[in-house]
């Protein structure tokens, strides 16, 4: 019978959702970077890199996240436009 009413009549089964509620322990994540450091160096070890290698390298990975700057054309011509409006606007409030 249930099927031959329509459908605002019918009850729909609630959603169900999956929640995980979040824990944080100090002392694992203190260990895990522990972890980290210590795949790190031997990471290093292992390619038996120089001090100056390691440098560029790190430099690399920081040019891949440091913002681009943006084009100094663009900015240098927003302020002569900014400087020829406020000089126009001294212009014509002296000749009133």
């Amino acid at each position: 019978m249930s099927s031959l009413l329509p459908s605002f009549f019918q009850v729909r089964k609630p959603r169900s959702f999956s929640y995980k509620p979040l824990y944080y322990s100090e002392r694992e994540e203190h260990l895990n970077e522990l972890k980290k450091e210590a795949e790190a160096e031997n990471a290093d070890t292992e390619f038996d890199l120089t001090s100056a290698e390691r440098e560029l390298r790190l430099r690399k990975k920081m040019e891949r996240y440091r913002p681009q700057k943006k084009s100094e054309g663009l900015l240098s011509t927003k302020k002569i436009l900014i400087y020829l409006g406020i000089l126009l606007l001294f212009i014509v409030y002296f000749l009133k």
